[in-house]
């Protein structure tokens, strides 16, 4: 294990090209299990909070270009959530 590491979701609006970053929360793993973890945590909150609008697939399709766990500090992306891109290096 890692030592703890402090990301932030960003999302990527359809909208006027605007970015929203929430606030930042701690992991304890850092490694790629972790990661997979705050994703599934990340997807299953959008869930929750969008149901009534589909659940994250379908909200994600409606409003976002983008969303991705970054680094709290430096905001370099470290895990892109939606949309899946096979070309971009999944840490």
């Amino acid at each position: 294990m890692n030592k703890p590491k402090y990301i932030r979701i960003l999302e990527h609006l359809h909208y006027g090209d605007n970015i929203r970053i929430g606030g930042a929360f701690m992991i304890l793993d850092t490694t790629a299990e972790g990661l997979n973890k705050a994703e599934a945590d990340v997807i299953k909150m959008y869930d929750d909070r969008n149901a009534h609008d589909g659940g994250f697939i379908k909200t994600a399709e409606k409003y976002y270009r983008r969303v991705a766990i970054v680094d709290a500090d430096t905001l370099e992306v470290l895990r892109l959530i939606y949309p899946k891109n096979e070309n971009i290096k999944q840490y």
